[in-house]
């Protein structure tokens, strides 16, 4: 007859095998997927925040001299990193990206050891994690919507696991003020912040007090304190009229506002690769054959089903907040004004955390001794169905190559992975090919000054970057530049013709003016009346032109 002591023995064997095999498949995906992600180029979103951090170091003041309508919170990422590595260096966000990815991946392993009872669960949402931010492409990548999501989740880790004291409190408090500085869509998740407040007081004292209002009051002030701490700058600045305005040009009588997207249904059915247009014609196999609920809602639903009827309280009180934050984070895409791929990300992060949450769930059923080898087995076999599989962007050879592209501070000579499909002929949107590109960087690197002023007019498909890997400032005075002509106001393109006709000689234009753009929205005719008239042609790779200031 086998023993308690033999049978938890046997148990924590199995245990401590299947933590060893998912904690080696992390750090293998890491290490074929890490040294070349950091050698990809950025997408228009990280080249716009790089361009106005360096020129607010410059004394062009974001918000006033020049229209922005997003937080500061990657302004400020990005300030730092120029101050500390300098400006031009690509590898520096996303290198901040890893970190931020492995910290999370850290305090998950944590919280599962001292919340769970093992590290089993954190690493089952360890592999998620990677196995779906590693198949991510080059325009999803660190992403506002990412990291603060990485942070949103980070908060609400740091109140379970520091089981609600005070000073884990306002650590979260700190956290989650940098999510939302990051991207203020985080407020969607502030009632599972709440919830876990409310779950956590009792924890602390063996009689329930009757309205906890201390853990909140303590995490509320911390979170304003460091709100206010983090918008101190604009405020320093005379800044936050500007932003204020910025929003609403943006979220009335614009382009932005008006373009067209699903309503809230569709948006919950395409989130989940559901398209409602096959709703009406298309079989009932293939309609299933596009549902993603494996993933998605079919976990969110058996751990609501779980939780409503499982007995064992300290799991109930660490799961309620994760199922709430799905549920909520089910909505975070749908409710945005237009729909963007990377508004999916707090969906997905805080679906690994529920993973977690499932798997722990699982591990609590009594489990006969002769079939626990039988139950590890499945259970591996069932979190595995759930991911998506081998990371894509998982390559040992370009992470061995990627060392001396880094070494350097140079674009790679292939083609990222994670930009292949992006750049012609793998996008057949795109008119620019990588080694065009690449040749284009170079030039701007070497044969301008930082001081140089260097405006960004490409306007198609990819939109490639340009002010932010080449380290100069750009003298439009809009985010985005092009994209923000054609997603907000193109009624302000004589506002950058006059930015142009008033930029200093030798400024230089990177562009395409003779390659038809795909919108009407962007033929620019007033710049291009100015261009021809002060500018001139200094050199050309491929469909991209550049040209300087007379």
């Amino acid at each position: 007859m086998t023993s308690p002591a033999s049978t938890d023995n046997h148990s924590d064997r199995l245990e401590r095998g299947l933590g060893w095999i998912l904690g080696s498949l992390s750090v293998v995906w890491l290490l074929g997927w890490l040294p070349q992600y950091l050698t990809w180029p950025w997408w228009i979103d990280l080249d716009t925040y790089a361009w106005l951090a360096q020129a607010w170091s410059a004394g062009t003041v974001p918000y006033r001299d020049v229209r922005v309508f997003n937080f500061p919170g990657q302004i400020y990422l990005f300030l730092g990193l120029g101050w500390g590595f300098g400006w031009g260096h690509t590898a520096s966000i996303y290198a901040l990206d890893c970190a931020l990815l492995l910290s999370l991946i850290f305090l998950i392993l944590s919280w599962s050891r001292n919340r769970l009872g093992s590290r089993l669960s954190g690493w089952f949402a360890t592999v998620s994690l990677l196995a779906y931010y590693l198949n991510q492409p080059y325009h999803l990548v660190a992403q506002r919507d990412w990291q603060a999501a990485l942070f949103a989740a980070a908060a609400l880790l740091i109140i379970q696991r520091g089981h609600g004291r005070p000073g884990a409190l306002l650590a979260s408090a700190a956290v989650m003020a940098v999510a939302f500085t990051i991207r203020p869509h985080v407020v969607l998740l502030l009632p599972p912040i709440g919830l876990a407040l409310w779950l956590e007081a009792p924890a602390r004292s063996s009689v329930r007090p009757p309205h906890p209002i201390k853990p909140f009051l303590i995490w509320s002030i911390g979170f304003g304190a460091s709100v206010f701490v983090a918008f101190l700058p604009l405020i320093v600045f005379g800044l936050i009229d500007d932003l204020i305005n910025a929003i609403r040009t943006v979220s009335y009588g614009t382009r932005y506002a008006g373009l067209a997207r699903p309503g809230l249904l569709q948006s919950l059915l395409l989130q989940n690769g559901l398209d409602p247009s096959l709703m009406s014609w298309r079989s009932t196999r293939e309609i299933l054959r596009t549902l993603d609920l494996g993933k998605l809602g079919l976990l969110f639903i058996l751990n609501g089903v779980w939780l409503a009827r499982t007995r064992n309280q300290p799991l109930r009180i660490l799961a309620g907040p994760w199922v709430l934050a799905l549920g909520i984070a089910f909505l975070y895409e749908p409710v945005h004004p237009i729909r963007h791929a990377y508004l999916a990300h707090p969906l997905r992060v805080f679906w690994t955390l529920n993973l977690a949450v499932f798997v722990a769930a699982i591990r609590s059923l009594p489990v006969q001794p002769q079939s626990a080898r039988r139950w590890s087995l499945g259970l591996l076999a069932l979190v595995m169905a759930l991911l998506p599989g081998w990371p894509r962007f998982w390559s040992p050879a370009r992470s061995t190559e990627a060392w001396k592209d880094l070494a350097k501070n140079e674009l790679p000579a292939r083609v990222p992975l994670g930009a292949q499909t992006y750049f012609a002929p793998g996008d057949t949107r795109s008119p620019y090919r990588w080694e065009e590109y690449r040749q284009t960087i170079n030039y701007l690197r070497t044969k301008t000054s930082q001081s140089t002023l260097v405006a960004n007019l490409l306007r198609n498909f990819p939109f490639p970057a340009i002010n932010g890997p080449a380290g100069r400032i750009s003298p439009l005075t809009a985010e985005g530049a092009v994209p923000y002509l054609y997603t907000i106001n193109p009624e302000i393109e004589p506002e950058f013709a006059k930015a142009l006709t008033n930029a200093p000689p030798g400024t230089v234009v990177v562009w395409d003016p003779e390659q038809p753009s795909f919108t009407p929205f962007l033929e620019l005719p007033t710049i291009r009346q100015v261009m021809s008239q002060q500018y001139r042609q200094e050199q050309r790779f491929g469909v991209i032109e550049i040209w300087r200031k007379r």
